[in-house]
């Protein structure tokens, strides 16, 4: 894995939500050339992930499972984006109907988060 470290804010299984991305994507592991940009995109997950929770809640997503499949499908999300030139995909879909990727890669999951957030609005 690369020098970048997870947030400081919570505690995150990093190696872990790595390798649910990497099962999810059903990669062939560590001898996959795609691997180091799953690592990455793990710490980078987790950091999205910490700017939507509340800094003073206690989060051990080790144990927790809805924040943890929450970060892999950030993972997966932000690892799938380099297969999307200018942000579009679906062109070779069988109704060749192009669409557009949401700009936030946290969009999917937030609901998930909802039960951590505590403060509203803007601080």
């Amino acid at each position: 894995m690369s020098d970048i470290t997870a947030p400081a804010a919570n505690t995150w299984n990093v190696a872990a939500i790595a390798a649910g991305a990497i099962a999810v994507l059903r990669l062939e592991g560590a001898g996959d050339p795609d691997v180091d940009r799953v690592e990455t995109a793990a710490v980078v997950a987790t950091g999205l992930l910490d700017a939507e929770l509340d800094a003073d809640v206690a989060v051990d997503a080790t144990t927790n499972a809805v924040l943890a499949t929450a970060a892999v499908q950030v993972t997966v999300e932000l690892y799938r984006r380099k297969d999307l030139p200018f942000g579009t995909g679906g062109a070779w879909s069988p109704n060749e109907t192009p669409y557009s990727v949401e700009g936030d890669p946290v969009a999917g999951v937030r609901a998930m988060t909802l039960p951590w957030k505590q403060r509203w609005g803007l601080a």
